[in-house]
């Protein structure tokens, strides 16, 4: 809370000057400032050593005449320290760099005085990982306006390795410096050469060789100067400084928080309607900052002391986020410059006079204060009791919600309000705050009895279920604690939820009463309500049972014409379907109501065996047919009404037979008639010497009716023609006996069932 735990003050009787402090090594604290003595500015360095609740361990003076100051110092890892500040007493021209080195007893182990040609000013020093320091100040260029940033890289023993210039015209002035984890160093400064506005805050990283890899400008349309830069563990980097720019109107505090990069993150003002000072930083136990500065807008008049404890990003209870803040990347101009030095050291003698002093303090903000209290209360209940955590020692206002009253009340820290039937925030807010907005504020809900509405009233079918999320009116409840569904045969999923879903018993038809409760908030009241749900019958269709109908044959399926709608299952939408094939059958009907049922039916085919008696024939000679019907039937009737699965067929004429199986009937017929075929057939050779044996060319035939023959030689030369079949060629031509040899012949013939003729060719062979 920043609690004052131990204050004093530590001086001669003239002016003196604290300037910074730091941790010692093994606990304690170490002060640096300049005290004067009674002749005209001569101001002497003072460092103080003291322990953990303010008791002077050690002081030393240095200085010598006209004035020295002292600006900043670091712990060394060799357990002393190094000290920067300015000297006129041992300067070669004007105000010189001083730098001094002791051990951890004060004692001054090297000192060395630095000058450019012209005035300097130290702002700080740092050890760095190779054991040697840079040094951060600047160099006036031109009067007290005019100046550049002065950073010099110093062997361990004060020796130059380099020094170098940043900046350029007409002002650049080097604040604060922070080693980078990357092994760079982080500059801080603020400038009037670059950036926008009038002077912007400057930062730039340096490798240790001097060389700048970049450099950035944050400011306004007003004035940004820096004061100070610290690093946080998390690796990001915080700046300090004040800005016209932004805030509550004069100088208000800036807070930046830049990553290793120089990228802004946040920034952050913190400030009244005066002005606020220089700002110092330190890193906290928590990773935020604790910043130090001066203030007028706060306080006790004047200008007083101001502590910021911020969060790790910079932000506090009495923080505002800036919008607009201008970041530029710059080019940096500097250039290596020369530098004389020399040595000087003087120890003075000063009498320091020490008191135990006890400053008024004031808290402006704090963001951890606390409403405890009922956040929920009944309509017109009270009164409730409300106090703040921490309870502080300073004075508070409460603000209540309407219609409610503070009762009575406990110093400022606690109220008891009597509370009306409106909801609203209590407020408590610090009269002399930084913050006009509250320290905290408790949302306090004041509940009236339950309010319920179960909904339009609704209706299914027989069948169906129904979700209250898709009411005409939905059911809505408000002030309730718990709700519960009731009423109806049925089940309710989920009952205590507000828009559950309903499944009706089977049988439950016409309207059903379902009625909501809701429980109260805190027991503030219940309320019920109802609607009616109307559950209609399903429309009733029948397709009939599951049928077998013959092979072949066809069956309609009729729901009946009263519906409003079908669907069959191969998607037709007519009122009736014609079956021929087995299989599932199902039809969808919408009634005039919109219900909706279905029937299925199975449709089986009876198979039937092949009846085939056979093709229909032709016979000739003997009259004997046996005709079979074939087996797997039930019965069998033929023509002539005898029932056998043969029948033998002696006479040409039709013969038909019905058989069936399981009721399933198959008819065939045949006709069968009476033709002899015709066959004739010529020998290949014959012997005409008359011996009584195959003399003749005669053909074997039967059924030939009309016949005429022709016989060749080899020549082609007709030697016989004849159209009696009997006769046959003898082997002579003209009277006269052939040669032997191949003869060639071609018949022609028609027999007794085919008018048309046909013909035969072939040779025969004469041999005597």
């Amino acid at each position: 809370l920043g609690n004052i735990l131990w204050s004093k003050t530590f001086g001669t009787s003239d002016r003196d000057v604290g300037y910074t402090m730091k941790k010692d090594h093994g606990g304690g604290y170490i002060l640096i400032g300049w005290v004067r003595t009674a002749l005209p500015s001569d101001d002497d360095w003072y460092i103080l050593k003291i322990d953990d609740n303010g008791n002077i361990l050690q002081e030393k003076f240095i200085g010598g005449v006209p004035d020295d100051e002292i600006m900043n110092f670091e712990l060394t890892s060799d357990g002393g320290y190094i000290f920067s500040g300015s000297s006129r007493s041992f300067s070669l021209d004007g105000v010189d760099i001083w730098i001094v080195k002791t051990d951890v007893n004060l004692n001054v182990q090297w000192n060395r005085t630095y000058t450019t040609g012209i005035s300097e000013h130290s702002r700080c020093i740092l050890e760095t990982s190779d054991n040697h320091f840079i040094y951060l100040g600047n160099r006036f260029t031109s009067g007290l306006s005019d100046r550049n940033i002065l950073l010099m890289y110093l062997s361990s023993i004060g020796d130059t390795v380099w020094v170098k210039e940043f900046g350029g015209i007409p002002l650049d002035d080097g604040r604060s410096m922070v080693i980078a984890s990357d092994g760079n160093f982080l500059v801080l400064g603020y400038t009037d050469s670059y950036g926008v506005g009038g002077t912007d805050i400057l930062l730039f990283k340096i490798t240790p060789a001097g060389n700048v890899l970049w450099a950035r400008t944050y400011g306004g349309t007003g004035d940004e100067e820096a004061f100070h830069l610290v690093s946080s563990p998390a690796g990001n980097h915080m700046i300090a400084g004040t800005t016209t720019s932004f805030g509550n109107g004069g100088n208000d505090l800036i807070l930046l928080n830049v990553d290793d990069e120089g990228k802004l993150i946040r920034a952050n003002t913190v400030g009244g309607i005066l002005d606020e000072g220089q700002a110092y930083l330190s890193v906290a136990n928590d990773s935020g900052y604790v910043v130090s500065s001066g203030t007028s807008s706060y306080g006790n008049g004047g200008q007083d002391v101001l502590i910021v404890k911020t969060d790790r990003e910079g932000n506090s209870c009495c923080s505002r986020e800036i919008i607009g803040l201008v970041e530029q990347n710059i080019n940096l101009a500097y250039s290596g410059i020369s530098v004389d030095i020399s040595s000087g050291m003087n120890y003075p003698v000063h009498t320091i006079i020490t008191d135990n002093v006890n400053p008024p303090s004031d808290l402006l903000c704090y963001s951890g204060i606390k409403i405890i209290g009922e956040d929920t209360v009944c309509s017109g209940s009270g009164p409730f009791r409300y106090s703040l955590s921490p309870q502080l020692d300073f004075s508070f206002q409460w603000i209540i919600p309407p219609g409610a009253t503070i009762t009575s009340t406990l110093g400022d820290t606690v109220i008891f309000v009597q509370f009306g039937t409106q909801a609203g925030y209590i407020y408590v807010i610090h009269t002399n705050g930084c913050d006009p907005d509250p320290f905290d504020s408790l949302y306090v809900n004041v509940i009236s009895n339950a309010l319920v509405n179960a909904g339009s009233d609704e209706s299914i079918c027989q069948g169906s279920f129904w979700d209250f999320n898709n009411s005409s009116t939905i059911p809505v409840a408000s002030s309730y604690d718990s709700l519960k569904w009731m009423g109806g045969l049925g089940v309710f999923i989920d009952p205590d939820m507000l828009r559950p879903i309903y499944y009706p018993e089977a049988g439950e038809l016409g309207g059903v009463t379902l009625s909501l409760i809701a429980y109260g908030s805190s027991g503030c009241g219940d309320d019920t309500n109802s609607m009616i749900l109307t559950i209609y019958s399903k429309p009733l269709v029948e397709l009939g049972n599951d049928t077998i109908i013959c092979e072949g044959d066809m069956i309609i399926l009729y729901p009946g014409a009263e519906y409003s709608s079908y669907l069959w299952q191969d998607g037709s939408t007519q009122q009736a379907l014609s079956v021929y094939n087995p299989g599932f059958y199902w039809v969808e009907v919408i009634d005039s109501i919109g219900c909706v049922n279905s029937d299925t039916i199975f449709i089986s085919i009876q198979e039937v065996p092949d009846l085939q008696l056979m093709n229909d024939t032709t016979i000739c000679g003997e009259f004997l047919i046996t005709l079979e019907a074939g087996e797997g039937f039930d019965h069998y009737t033929w023509q002539d009404g005898t029932h056998a699965a043969e029948y033998i067929a002696t006479l040409p004429g039709i013969y038909w037979v019905t058989a069936d199986k399981a009721g399933c009937e198959k008819s065939d017929t045949v006709l069968i008639t009476e033709e002899c075929p015709s066959s004739i057939w010529f020998p290949n050779c014959f012997t005409p010497n008359w011996d009584g044996r195959n003399d003749r060319f005669l053909p074997v035939y039967e059924n030939i009716i009309q016949y005429k023959i022709y016989v060749f030689n080899r020549w082609g030369q007709q030697i016989y023609e004849s159209n009696i079949i009997d006769e046959g060629w003898d082997g002579r031509f003209k009277g006269k006996d052939c040669p032997d040899g191949v003869y060639f012949f071609l018949a022609i013939f028609t027999d007794n069932y085919h008018s048309i003729a046909k013909e035969i060719t072939g040779s025969i062979t004469l041999l005597r």
